[in-house]
């Protein structure tokens, strides 16, 4: 089968590979769908809705502490190589 269309783009995934939502400094955030972001984010942004909104006080999203990396800089360095790794995987599959 020959595809004539295809969907990419950069994939946010978090270190604990769930998603996160919240706010920081008057400023709310959604993200970390780790490649399911068209089921998740509209899940995640009516529950954004509910809370910006009053209608709901909480979310289980909120209660999800944001792991790090032990040695990472915030540069990474290492996702082009990954990158072209799982580009030649594609294209020998």
């Amino acid at each position: 089968m020959k595809f004539t269309h295809t969907w990419t783009g950069k994939l946010g995934i978090t270190f604990d590979l769930m998603p996160h939502i919240g706010q920081v400094n008057g400023i709310h955030y959604a993200f970390g769908y780790g490649g399911h972001g068209l089921s998740i984010a509209t899940y995640l942004g009516t529950e954004m809705g509910l809370l910006l909104s009053g209608q709901k006080q909480r979310s289980p999203f909120q209660e999800i502490s944001h792991q790090t990396m032990f040695f990472y800089r915030r540069d990474p360095w290492f996702l082009p190589f990954a990158a072209q790794y799982y580009r030649f995987l594609d294209w020998i599959s």
